[in-house]
């Protein structure tokens, strides 16, 4: 995992730099993914228990630069704007799980002891002469407060990136604790969404399943809030004309592997494919392309293998086609000109000329039988027209006095057109294409929707 972050470090291009990590809401610790840097990384956790707090330094090794600290933080301001409070929907509403607590997994006996100690990001690292590169907050309420408390920090630390835990009801106020308020805040900075976890909670009146192991994080239900992770999109071309961010090969390197610590390895691969002249005497930028390759789906080695298989052979790109492509054993190329004819046949269907013509209906369901009166008119010009479906037990009968065949018949018969009725239109064109082709027959087909 994260195989171009260790190559960095492995090849020592961030130099001197080292990636700076703070964390608001470090109980547990900072995320394992950032020791991947090793040496290079720098860390700063917060947290307001104070029993948290002391048993993290102690467990850390002194050699990471990671500390934490014990500590409120926010901007101190008071809002009594109404509606303010982030109470998104009242919690005798949602589906629980009574037996929680019991099933908790924390059996620490000590009473947790809850720090006297507020300040602001912005004080904090008020002295501060490096860059704060990502900072994550999860304060369980109050994210955008501890965000407003970082706006020194963000305009001037050469922050690259956030992750916040936002709720999407609550109040409507400026400095309401809902995702409307902290997105329009980051955008105003210069930051732009690249992902979002949601967690739904359905209601207590009809509960859902548990996505994992606490009820609350349904399957289903209302969308109630998410982590949200923001980037500054230093590879869109005029960032700079719009935000006088100053872009250094550290940076780049950077908000590359913060690209990739995130699941976000096509980000990665295009802020290297834009900077890399600035890059290239700092890592082999081929091999870091193939590094992000390989772990982006584990399925090809390089990077030009990726783009190769894109280009000529875009089905792989589309699992539900490639799966038609594989049942059918028919190529990309072939199936795209097959869905040509069918949209291009559609849009004629009311010039065609049915006279002599043999006509079949495929599918002789619900939507034949809606379907068929609108054509009745043109039909009595047909020589012949039939109903094809492949329930046995439907065959030899008549509907709307047309007789109904079998999927086997139609060699025999030659139709001229087959009008495809049925919802599950993909796979019978497709087994109508290969019926064609394996007895050298020809029929136009359409959709009748």
């Amino acid at each position: 995992m994260h195989s171009f972050t260790k190559y960095i470090v492995q090849t020592k291009a961030l130099s001197d730099e080292r990636l700076t990590v703070v964390d608001v809401g470090v109980s547990g610790g900072l995320d394992r993914k950032w020791y991947d840097f090793g040496g290079y990384l720098r860390g700063f956790g917060f947290d307001v228990l104070e029993n948290e707090v002391r048993d993290l330094n102690r467990r850390i090794d002194s050699r990471l630069g990671v500390t934490f600290h014990p500590a409120r933080i926010g901007t101190g301001e008071h809002d009594s704007t109404p509606g303010t409070p982030s109470n998104w929907v009242e919690t005798e509403r949602l589906a629980g799980n009574p037996d929680q607590s019991r099933m908790s997994s924390n059996f620490s006996t000590t009473v947790p002891k809850i720090t006297q100690v507020r300040t602001s990001l912005d004080s904090f690292f008020e002295d501060e002469a490096g860059s704060l590169d990502f900072i994550k907050i999860d304060t369980d309420g109050a994210d955008f407060d501890v965000l407003r408390s970082a706006s020194c920090i963000l305009d001037e630390k050469r922050v690259l990136g956030l992750e916040i835990e936002c709720q999407f009801h609550g109040g409507f106020g400026p400095k309401a604790e809902v995702f409307a308020n902290i997105d329009t805040y980051l955008r105003e900075r210069g930051f732009s969404l690249f992902a979002m976890d949601p967690v739904h909670t359905s209601r207590h009146a009809l509960p859902g399943k548990a996505r994992e192991h606490i009820i609350a994080d349904s399957d289903r239900g209302q969308l109630i809030w998410a982590n949200v992770r923001y980037f500054r999109d230093l590879a869109k071309p005029n960032y700079q004309q719009y935000w006088p961010f100053a872009v250094t090969p550290a940076t780049l390197i950077k908000l590359a592997c913060l690209f990739e610590l995130h699941k976000l390895n096509d980000c990665a691969a295009e802020l290297i494919l834009r900077f890399k002249d600035s890059l290239a005497n700092l890592f082999d930028t081929r091999h870091a392309l193939n590094l992000l390759t390989k772990e982006y789906y584990g399925e090809f080695e390089t990077y030009a293998e990726h783009l190769n298989a894109f280009e000529n052979n875009r089905g792989y790109f589309l699992p539900g086609i490639q799966e038609l492509m594989n049942n059918y054993e028919i190529t990309y190329a072939e199936f795209v000109e097959l869905m040509e004819k069918l949209r291009g046949m559609r849009a004629h269907l009311d010039a065609y000329d049915f006279s002599g013509k043999t006509i079949v209906f495929y599918g002789a369901g619900g939507r034949f039988r809606s379907l068929y009166p609108g054509l009745k008119a043109q039909l009595e010009k047909a020589g012949k027209v039939l109903a094809c479906d492949s329930n046995p037990a439907l065959h030899g009968t008549k509907i709307a006095g047309i007789n109904i065949i079998s999927p086997d018949d139609l060699p025999r018969i030659t139709p001229d057109l087959i009008l495809v009725t049925s919802v599950y239109y993909k796979d019978i064109v497709l087994g109508l294409w290969k019926l064609a082709k394996e007895h050298g027959i020809r029929f136009e087909i359409t959709l009748l929707d």
